[in-house]
């Protein structure tokens, strides 16, 4: 629940700072840009909540092991780096995901109410 919390909490939070971000430079959003807008976001979220996808992970395989075990684990394990261990296959999934998700979600926020959206 944590993991799912965070990373949804940073996706959307990422998503819209950089959409604003965008419109205050005056660059007009169209799908590449909101392409590019979610697949950064995509990119922030990987490395912000990483450390709960280990930790996840980490439990899921030691039956019974908690959140503290999991943590104590990767760090006897991998030291603090290891927090961020198999970020780089994550990364490829929601850079694309991102791009695509933002991208669907405006160009149908834009049919569903056109002339109130973007």
């Amino acid at each position: 629940m944590m993991k799912q919390s965070a990373t949804s909490a940073v996706r959307m939070g990422t998503y819209n700072v950089l959409k604003e971000a965008t419109k205050a430079r005056g660059i007009k959003t169209n799908v590449f840009a909101t392409f590019g807008i979610g697949a950064l976001a995509g990119v922030v979220t990987v490395y912000a909540t990483q450390p709960f996808d280990t930790i996840k992970t980490r439990a899921q395989g030691v039956q019974g092991a908690g959140t503290v075990e999991a943590c104590q684990s990767v760090i006897r394990d991998y030291g603090i780096r290891g927090f961020w261990k198999g970020s780089s296959m994550r990364l490829g999934r929601l850079l694309l995901s991102g791009g695509i998700l933002f991208s669907v979600y405006e160009e149908v926020a834009a049919i569903m109410s056109p002339g109130t959206h973007r």
